[in-house]
């Protein structure tokens, strides 16, 4: 046994094949692309090129006919997973990205997220809102869609431990996503989850479904079918009360369900 824990063959000697299968290859992409190669060789690229990415480690396969990379697993893309194929592993996009987490510092009556790019058909098939907090005194919320103040319908049914309410609305200023009936006295904790699907590409109308209540002080559960003009190419979305505030550390979370990964 040699140092470091290599384990030598009587039939080793000293020799290019041997040594470069036995150690790490240092240049650049040129220089690696260059060299001699053997199977199971390891280089390291310094320098980006020939197709050989600087930083990165590479080896060489069996057949000493192709490389490939050995990802450094501290540069994986946000919202990407580490894949491996059997042979090679890539980087890819799960089904779900977060692409907002928003966590209430103090109270708040209102919050807008504003995505980098607008979020279309053609990359997303759906868009999921959570929101969690506790209210400071009675509230309906509401959602509006690229900052749009018509439109909105709603139909769906309220339910208690004794009742079943039929509710709804047309021609609404915003979705009404959790009545002042449910959220009716502070210190209501309330948990919603409005989703709406982006896969009407031909019109600007949009199309989702609400459910959500207070948890624990009164046992409500509201539940409605929402649709709206505004989309669906999405720019912003509001999340907003119709009086009062939220407390601090009530989060609202926005999550896109990826086309293609």
């Amino acid at each position: 046994m040699g140092s470091g824990g290599v384990q030598w063959d009587s039939g080793d000697v000293v020799g290019a094949a041997r040594l470069n299968q036995k150690s790490v290859f240092v240049g650049t992409g040129a220089q690696i692309n260059s060299a001699t190669t053997y199977a199971g060789m390891l280089a390291y690229c310094t320098s980006t090129g020939s197709g050989f990415t600087a930083d990165f480690l590479y080896e060489r396969n069996t057949a000493n006919s192709a490389w490939s990379n050995i990802p450094i697993l501290t540069s994986l893309t946000a919202n990407k997973y580490l894949y491996y194929d059997g042979s090679v592993f890539t980087q890819k996009f799960g089904p779900y990205e977060i692409l907002d987490n928003h966590t209430a510092g103090g109270t708040e009556s209102t919050y807008t997220f504003t995505p980098g790019s607008a979020l279309t058909a053609a990359n997303y098939t759906k868009v999921i809102i959570t929101i969690e907090g506790e209210i400071s005194a009675a509230l309906a919320l509401y959602l509006t869609i690229n900052g749009a103040s018509t439109g909105y319908m709603y139909n769906g049914a309220r339910m208690t431990g004794a009742a079943v309410t039929a509710v709804g609305a047309s021609s609404q200023a915003q979705w009404v996503v959790l009545s002042n009936t449910t959220l009716s006295a502070a210190g209501d904790t309330f948990s919603c989850t409005i989703e709406f699907d982006l896969g009407d590409t031909t019109s600007s109308k949009i199309g989702g479904f609400s459910k959500g209540g207070d948890h624990i002080t009164n046992g409500y559960l509201e539940e409605y079918n929402l649709s709206g003009t505004a989309g669906p190419t999405i720019t912003s979305i509001t999340v907003a009360t119709s009086t009062s505030t939220w407390k601090a550390s009530t989060r609202i979370t926005t999550t896109a369900v990826r086309r293609s990964i």
